[in-house]
């Protein structure tokens, strides 16, 4: 038996400009049992239930318009799934470390996942580790953020049973993490209009077990 973490990042690192797209950055990290939830299964079905095309990727941005489609990702999450989500400040990050942390992704990306990971770490117990390499430049810096992810896991005491890095639209768990994400940074910036998911987000950010926080530059140290 073994659990699955899934992880995706929402906004933009901002390495080109550390206010281009949005205030907040970072990763979001879902824990699922995938033999009891076949998120494949359960997407497909979310699909054929709010009729999404199966040319519109099942993630956060494309799916807004699909609100009940949001609600039901937000209430499964909410049953069914462990969720670590930090939202970095990006002024918090930009008064810290200056703007040269915004040209450094290769350190970035990586080090805000693993500060996410070593989150909902379970010592002692079997995971595996998916996340959309899309967010990586190159295999490279994917190669090298499978390495720290089992570092990590070992310093941990958790017992890696497999590490990929996928297409986002290859995996159900990496556009699970994806919706997550983006609900969130939503929230985060107060433009979440409809009140039933904002009645979810924040049952979601409540329910024990999980840690959705925004955090700063200084939170980040020890992964830079």
């Amino acid at each position: 038996m073994y659990t699955t973490v899934s992880i995706d990042w929402t906004g933009d690192p901002g390495w080109k400009d550390p206010h281009c797209s949005s205030e907040f950055y970072g990763p979001v990290a879902v824990k699922y049992n995938p033999i009891t939830h076949d998120l494949s299964t359960i997407v497909r079905d979310w699909r054929a239930r709010f009729c999404i095309p199966t040319s519109v990727e099942f993630k956060g941005y494309n799916i807004w318009k699909y609100p009940g489609a949001v609600l039901a990702v937000a209430e499964f999450v909410i049953e069914s799934v462990q969720v670590v989500g930090h939202l970095v400040d990006k002024d918090s990050l930009f008064q810290e470390y200056g703007s040269a942390i915004f040209d450094k992704p290769r350190k970035l990306v990586p080090a805000t996942g693993i500060c996410a990971l070593e989150a909902i770490w379970e010592a002692h117990t079997k995971m595996q580790v998916v996340f959309d390499k899309g967010d990586f430049e190159g295999r490279r810096q994917s190669d090298s953020f499978k390495t720290e992810i089992r570092q990590s896991a070992g310093r941990h005491k958790v017992i890696i049973r497999d590490v990929k890095g996928i297409p986002s639209d290859k995996s159900g768990g990496v556009q699970l993490a994806d919706i997550v994400a983006h609900l969130l940074q939503r929230d985060a910036n107060n433009r979440i209009e409809n009140a039933e998911l904002r009645r979810a987000t924040t049952k979601m950010k409540r329910k024990s077990g999980n840690e959705i926080r925004v955090i700063g530059g200084n939170d980040l140290r020890p992964y830079l």
